[in-house]
């Protein structure tokens, strides 16, 4: 019995053995397959299956003549297909694929060949028709190899006449239209497009590509659907529908579409700007195809159709999508955390379908829509697809060099390097020129930026404490050399510490030694004359200094540091880079030396240069300069990456790699760093530049010996020269250890947070040095693609704002909106994005001051901000206001901003009507009806552009057994969650009693002060809203100090829902006996739900730890009993807690307060951490 119908007749899912196979096991079976097709080839119809309606017809016919063209076209399924036709165009794409990865003996290459040659090189029959177009594609791909005209004459022959006499009629399915002399059907899409594609690279002729840009769109245009992210497969499904009443999207038809879009991307132009509207539907149509994927591994013919009513497999659309998507994920297209699972379930049900002989069975004979298959049928283009599947799982396992590798491989190779230096840093082990160690030389200085990526890339203590030791020991000291560029890289070091650690007087050396130069610049030339060195006179001085001028600026936010390094940068480009290379002479002594009749540009100095840039670039602010480098980077990054020799390496003289065919790893290193990390920035295209990092990084890895050792490190010098095996050097390694930090983000690694060091889940740090209370919002935000966060800083009290770049997957850094403002959490800023892109920050400190302070930012730079304004209350009472929050009321075209002010301690408002440009209107909003100064706690949430929700106790929970109540504000009035109207805020302040009532608190009235609070008492905490915008309420209930709930009161439209979700566990210190961990809801899906807690959250169980968060999709009918928690972190170090989730920019992501101590809302040491939940 076959395997796959086994494992279905035993109920079990195929996915469920989809463990990742071995490079040889993949080999194995896509080796069988391509030998059995090569084998039965001509006598292919033997193992055809049949359309059951075609079976019918030919049953009829017995041996008589078919009469009919139905009749006639039934009896083609008896015979082979013509070589030429679509069916085996699709078999040779496959072959050709697998040739490319797995050839041995040539095999494949050479059956290939034998198939075109017998056909002369030439398409098929029908001028017009997609299909019969095919076959040109692997000939183009053969011509590539040999460059010989006749392999392509035809196919630009009978392209070239179509353009002279196109057709322009229409694709629908219907008489007196062009449908199938056009691309009228989207399995066209895979037949024609590549090959007009790749016959625009080979000839070079823009043409080409054009027409099938033009084709496609009119294609698209007709039969995408926007709203499912598929093709029908011609317009006579437009109204069909699935048994289940959902619209008919064939599997195979959206398999050749994307397996098509696989063949063609790769010959896209890069710097064409159609280009992203392919890469865009890829990653769309994935998207959709991961989430109608089967159990089993397989999709349905039907994709949307019910599972049960396609009971059998199907191979050649599985074959499709799972090459398509395995393709998407080597190239850096799609993520492979998500996607990998998908594709080796499916490669899994595939494998499954292959017979011992080699065929591959439950192939859907050739139609049109959904049918049958047979487990002992196949069909060649079923076979095609299941070679291209092959080739790209093949390099996704690792069969192949340039393969993905995974993020734990490279982490293991980045380590092991990193463990050996550690252990030889105090000596001159393995290095060809022996001399006294000067760890303030270049030398280690190079070799300190890797270490320093690797200890960000880790997220590791130890990484920084050896660094700072480091420093220490030199007692901050720089170089001697006052102006040499070499002597000031040990800068960065020091700069970069005092980042990590806080500390500006880490880098008070340097700041000294640069503000000395701004105040006596030299007065050399930039041409080398004997020793003169004081400017930049080599290239490799612009990896030395340049980056730390630039970081100096930023750090500072000074633009002298800026405006100098600029202006020496220019001048050091203008003297050494050649234009027509796009390379930089290493100094002026080059200009007319040559090796072997070509110019000498040596390989580490534009490593240096080139990685210089990306340590450059990282720095830089928005603007001209910025624009400059990049312009720069791009230029350089094409002359690069053509330049990489077959082996992965760049040879020691970049123009001349046949007379230096010896290995060196420090400027490959450079290369590899800068190419990966331009990739990561988006400023190279993956599908491009991936494969030529990939392949240089195992180039590279090749040279790491088994215990760490980097070897063919070229020694110090300035021109190509010799490198051994056994020799390295420190700056080779700092290169080898900045490239790994960058592949490593490449295959989808993330920076990890030390106190997840333990736990597989890849946590970042989002903020340094910050702290926030739960009542002011929107504190966290996503707005074009940075998450901006407020804080206030634990050290120092600083009111600051944290950017990190999402795209780039970088922290950016911090402004500092109010030095030692005030140390309490309480403070933390909030934010409103205006209409300009700017963005609008409030704070306030504790209740100490009546006063609002607010900046308004650069719309383009998130850590500029413009100078403080202060809104100042006239009210009598002593006591200030606090928990700021910002919310908008877009027909009354007002922002407004409500807060708890001094003289009520009740919530109250302000508005703004130029968005935060200036403020007034105070309005007393809320207030309670239990007797003395209490201070009701409202969260807030915009249900819709005119109305706010608030969800309010009555009082601090340590003072009044608080009930939980609701109500919606628009238009100056308040209603209950239903609609109805309580009253007009024209008639005073909302009273608690008035509001409508969620859970019913003790309403005892406690006195006293710390120590304990109300028992039976509510705590607002998180408010959430559902696609139907109705509000979801997260609140605590305390019972004693060491038994807190969560719980959750939802809106169904016409009751509240309230129910007890998990225990909250203990409280996070005496004082404040209401104080948990807190929660958030998924702000798409209040189903998903973040918690902070010390206990089982299931059972209350004590678990002996920190506080670690946890995560659970909770159902309308679920409770504390039912819900199922997964744990996000576990065995930390210090608490996690206060986590939020925002959404934006197609970002979603989950953060919270952790990573260092937290004793007191005065007194903590934390950072904002998390991870990164989706991707655009």
């Amino acid at each position: 019995m076959r395997l796959f119908s086994l494992l279905m007749s035993l109920g079990i899912a195929v996915g469920t053995f989809a463990a990742t196979p071995s490079p040889e096991e993949v080999k194995a079976v896509t080796d069988k397959v391509a030998d059995w097709q090569i084998k039965t080839f001509d006598d292919q119809q033997l193992y055809r299956g049949i359309p059951l309606s075609l079976q019918t017809v030919l049953e009829e016919m017995g041996d008589r003549k078919p009469e009919t063209g139905y009749e006639k076209y039934a009896v083609t399924f008896k015979k082979k297909w013509h070589d030429r036709q679509w069916h085996n165009a699709a078999l040779y794409a496959g072959m050709n694929e697998w040739r490319q990865v797995a050839d041995d003996g040539g095999i494949y290459t050479q059956w290939l060949h034998s198939i075109a040659e017998r056909n002369d090189w030439k398409l098929h029959w029908s001028k017009y028709h997609a299909d019969d177009h095919a076959v040109g594609h692997y000939y183009l791909a053969l011509y590539e190899e040999s460059r010989d005209p006749r392999m392509i004459a035809d196919t630009v022959k009978r392209f070239d006449w179509i353009m002279a006499n196109p057709k322009t009629g229409s694709l629908e399915w219907k008489e007196g239209g062009d449908c199938h002399k056009r691309w009228g059907w989207c399995d066209a899409l895979f037949m024609a497009p590549p090959v007009w594609a790749r016959l625009a690279k080979v000839t070079g002729e823009r043409k080409y590509l054009d027409f099938m840009d033009q084709e496609y769109h009119a294609t698209y245009d007709l039969l995408w659907s926007q709203e499912d992210q598929l093709f029908f497969r011609d317009s006579t499904y437009f109204d069909r529908r699935e048994n289940n009443g959902a619209k008919i999207f064939w599997s195979r038809g959206n398999g050749w579409v994307f397996s098509g879009l696989a063949l063609m991307i790769p010959d896209l132009p890069q710097d064409w700007d159609g280009r992203q509207f392919y890469i865009d539907m890829f990653k769309q149509m994935a998207e959709s195809l991961k989430k109608t994927q089967r159990e089993d591994g397989t999709w349905s013919m039907g994709l949307l159709g019910d599972p049960k009513d396609y009971p059998i497999p199907e191979a050649s659309g599985t074959a499709f999508f799972t090459h398509g998507l395995a393709w998407g994920i080597n190239n850096g297209l799609l993520d492979r955390a998500a996607y990998e699972s998908v594709v080796l379930k499916a490669w899994v049900a595939l494998t499954a379908c292959v017979t011992e002989e080699g065929l591959l069975g439950h192939v859907q004979p050739v139609g049109a829509s959904p049918g049958e298959s047979y487990p002992d049928k196949t069909e060649v283009y079923g076979v095609g697809a299941f070679l291209s599947a092959g080739s790209e799982v093949y390099r996704l396992v690792g069969g192949i060099p340039g393969a993905t590798r995974s993020p734990e491989q490279v982490k293991a190779e980045v380590k092991k390097v990193a463990d050996w230096q550690i252990e030889h840093f105090h000596g001159d082990y393995q290095r060809k020129h022996k001399h006294n160690n000067v760890y303030t030389a270049w030398t280690y200085g190079a070799c300190y930026v890797g270490l320093d990526k690797w200890a960000a890339m880790t997220g590791a203590d130890e990484g920084y404490e050896f660094l700072k030791s480091i420093a220490e020991g030199l007692d901050w000291r720089l170089g001697k050399r006052t102006y040499h560029a070499d002597d000031q890289l040990i800068g960065r070091l020091y700069l970069q510490l005092a980042e990590h650690y806080n500390d500006p007087e880490m880098y008070a050396s340097i700041k000294a030694r640069l503000d000395f130069i701004l105040a006596n610049p030299s007065k050399q030339s930039v041409i080398i004359k004997g020793k003169q060195q004081e400017r930049w006179t080599w290239c490799d001085a612009l990896f030395m200094a340049p980056p730390v001028w630039a970081q100096m600026a930023r750090i500072t936010g000074d633009e002298k540091y800026l405006d100098f390094m600029v202006k020496e940068y220019k001048a050091t480009y203008d003297h050494l880079y050649d234009p027509e290379e796009h390379l930089f002479f290493r100094d002026s002594n080059y200009f007319k030396k040559r090796d072997n009749g070509r110019k000498i540009f040596w390989s580490r100095g534009n490593g240096w240069v080139f990685g210089g840039l990306a340590l450059i670039i990282d720095e830089l602010p928005e603007g001209k300069d910025k624009e400059w480098f990049v312009g720069l980077y791009k230029d350089m990054a094409p002359a690069i990456a053509k330049l990489q020799t077959p082996q992965g390496h760049w040879a020691m003289s970049l123009l001349c790699a046949d007379a230096y065919p010896t290995p060196e790893t420090s400027g490959s290193s450079f290369f590899t760093y800068g190419l990966a990390w331009g990739i990561n920035q988006g400023y190279l295209d993956r599908a491009a530049y991936a494969p030529v990092v990939l392949k240089g990084w195992d180039a590279l890895v090749s040279h790491v010996t088994a215990d760490g050792m980097l070897g063919y490190v070229q020694p110090v010098g300035a021109a190509p020269g010799q490198a051994w095996p056994d020799q390295t050097e420190v700056y080779g390694i700092g290169a080898f250890l900045s490239a790994g930090s960058e592949v490593y983000k490449l295959v989808g690694g993330r920076a990890l947070c030390p106190q997840s060091a333990s736990d597989s889940r890849p946590f970042q740090t989002f903020m340094k040095d910050t702290g926030w209370c739960w009542y002011e919002d929107p504190r966290v935000i996503i707005n074009n693609g940075k998450l901006i966060i407020g804080g206030i800083s634990g050290k120092s009290g600083d009111a600051k704002v944290g950017v990190y770049d999402l795209k780039a997957d970088k922290l950016l850094g911090a402004a500092v909106l109010y030095e030692k403002f005030e140390r309490d959490d309480h403070d933390s800023p909030v934010f409103h994005v205006r209409p300009d892109g700017s963005l609008l920050t409030v704070y306030a400190k504790h209740g100490k001051e009546k006063i609002h302070h607010y900046h308004i930012s650069d719309p383009q730079d998130y850590l500029k901000w413009g100078p403080r304004k202060e809104y100042h209350h006239t009210y009598e009472d002593k006591r200030g206001s606090t928990y700021m929050n910002l919310f908008t009321m877009k027909d009354e075209e007002l922002l407004y901003c409500f807060f708890r002010d001094g003289q009520h301690f009740n919530p109250a408002f302000i508005t703004s009507s130029d968005d935060g440009g200036s403020w007034g209107n105070y309005k007393h909003f809320i207030t309670h009806d239990v007797g003395g100064r209490q201070r009701p706690y409202a969260r807030y949430l915009q249900r819709d552009e005119n109305t706010v929700g608030i969800s309010f106790t009555d009082a601090h929970p340590r003072q009044f057994g608080n009930s939980l109540y609701y109500a919606d504000f628009r238009k100056g009035s308040f209603f209950k969650a239903d609609g109805t109207k309580i009253k007009d805020l024209s008639e005073g302040p909302l009273i608690t009693s008035e509001a409508e009532i969620v859970y019913q608190g003790s309403g005892v009235k406690r006195k006293g002060g710390h120590g304990g609070s109300a028992a039976n008492s509510a705590w607002s905490c998180a408010a959430g809203m559902d696609a139907e915008r109705n509000p979801h309420l997260g609140y605590t209930v305390y019972f004693t100090n060491d038994d807190h709930r969560f719980r959750i009161a939802s809106w169904t439209g016409s009751a509240w829902n309230d129910r007890e979700i998990a225990y909250a566990g203990k409280c996070l210190y005496e004082k404040e006996s209401s104080y948990t961990g807190l929660m958030a809801f998924d702000p798409e899906n209040p189903q998903r739900v973040y918690i902070s807690t010390d206990v089982d959250p299931a059972t209350g169980k004590d678990s002996g730890g920190v506080h670690e968060i946890y995560t659970a999709l909770i159902g309308a009918k679920d409770n504390v009993s039912t819900i199922k928690w997964e744990a996000v972190t576990s065995g930390s170090k210090y608490k996690n807690i206060r986590p939020i989730v925002v959404a934006g920019d197609g970002y979603k992501v989950l953060t919270w307060l952790g990573n260092g101590p937290w004793s007191h809302f005065c007194d903590y040491a934390t950072d904002a951490i998390g991870m990164i939940l989706e991707r655009p």
